[in-house]
């Protein structure tokens, strides 16, 4: 679990932790009887855990989880798998080949080219949450 917290590493000046930035850490060890959580962040010099206790962690905040097919992504992209035929595959990766592009941005172009100017309406389709 991932949870974005407000450190400011000195709880006497109230402005500096108003000012404090807001970071975003893994939990790395959870006490069993809930006493405290220890969360793992990344710093300038490297890897830093900080332990917080019962009473701090409402103000914690849970970071929302990105789907699996997200992960290790930027934002806006998603991974998909489609079938397609192996003689277009190979003209694909040729030219992408050709162009010094990859593959994933040939294949985002195509598709925008595609479907520049085309109607449709994405709110008709019923959509399925898990």
């Amino acid at each position: 679990m991932t949870y974005n917290v407000k450190l400011s590493h000195s709880d006497k000046s109230r402005a500096k932790m108003f000012n404090a930035p807001i970071r975003e850490g893994k939990i790395i060890y959870q006490h069993p009887e809930g006493r405290f959580i220890v969360l793992e962040f990344e710093g300038e010099s490297g890897k830093f855990r900080e332990a917080f206790w019962p009473e701090c962690q409402q103000e914690l905040l849970e970071v929302p989880k990105k789907k699996t097919s997200q992960e290790g992504l930027r934002d806006g992209y998603t991974r998909a798998t489609f079938i397609v035929r192996e003689d277009l595959l190979k003209k694909l990766k040729d030219y992408a080949y050709t162009e010094r592009e990859t593959l994933k941005d040939v294949i985002n172009y195509m598709i925008e080219q595609f479907l520049d100017g085309k109607d449709f309406c994405p709110e008709c389709r019923e959509v399925k949450e898990p």
